[in-house]
């Protein structure tokens, strides 16, 4: 069975309230589930909460894959990494060892139903423990001693010779049960990596992302017209 998590708890200090927060004139939140709902793969949709207002308006999207799971106080907090709230949802569910959880992150509302499908289908291809969405950049990183981190000073590439460096959007993320309850991780080695378009690395996080997001979501994503 695939299963798809999404954690959304109520506090947000950048944000208030930022996963039901308008974002096309909809809660942030019912675009990573209209894209979960239309895909193929996936079986069932859990959305953690820590707020009974987030449940009612969750039931009115009227989508027939989700359900509810009521995240503790334990894995609600500030300081709570996602990485609790999953384990706690997978022992709880008492899910069988060979299920896939797929990780999604609400405020990533770009990804396509389609994506999910050719992610799924590209893990289990590529025969590695788990997968997460990136995408490709030909960008020179450099740390704040003045080193670069991905390329020789003396030898730059051209940038049609650069082969370039993922970046982790933290859109989603595939694993087992049985992987997630031995690493205690989200990832377990060997890692696949799916390829997203560029612009899906804006993640919403800060309020000066919303127009920025809102404007990509128009631009380039069809559900988003």
């Amino acid at each position: 069975m695939n299963i798809a998590l999404i954690p959304a708890r109520s506090g947000s200090k950048s944000i208030k309230n930022k996963n039901i927060k308008l974002f096309l004139k909809k809660p942030l939140i019912y675009w990573s589930l209209l894209a979960l709902e239309n895909s193929r793969t996936i079986d069932q949709i859990f959305i953690a909460i820590d707020d009974d207002k987030y449940e009612k308006i969750i039931k009115k999207f009227n989508f027939k894959k989700v359900k509810v799971f009521n995240r503790s106080k334990k894995t609600s907090k500030d300081s709570s990494q996602t990485e609790e709230v999953l384990l706690e949802f997978v022992n709880k569910k008492n899910l069988k060892a060979n299920d896939y959880v797929f990780l999604v992150q609400p405020t990533s509302p770009y990804v396509q139903s389609h994506e999910f499908d050719k992610a799924y289908k590209l893990l289990r291809k590529s025969k590695k423990n788990s997968l997460l969405s990136a995408v490709h950049s030909k960008v020179f990183f450099w740390n704040k001693k003045g080193v670069p981190l991905n390329y020789d000073l003396k030898k730059r590439p051209r940038r049609q010779d650069n082969e370039g460096i993922f970046i982790e959007n933290g859109a989603f993320y595939i694993n087992t049960v049985r992987n997630i309850l031995k690493t205690k991780n989200r990832l377990t080695k060997p890692i696949c990596i799916f390829k997203m378009q560029n612009q899906t690395l804006l993640e919403l996080d800060e309020p000066n992302d919303w127009i920025l997001g809102e404007f990509i979501k128009k631009k380039f994503f069809n559900d988003g017209k």
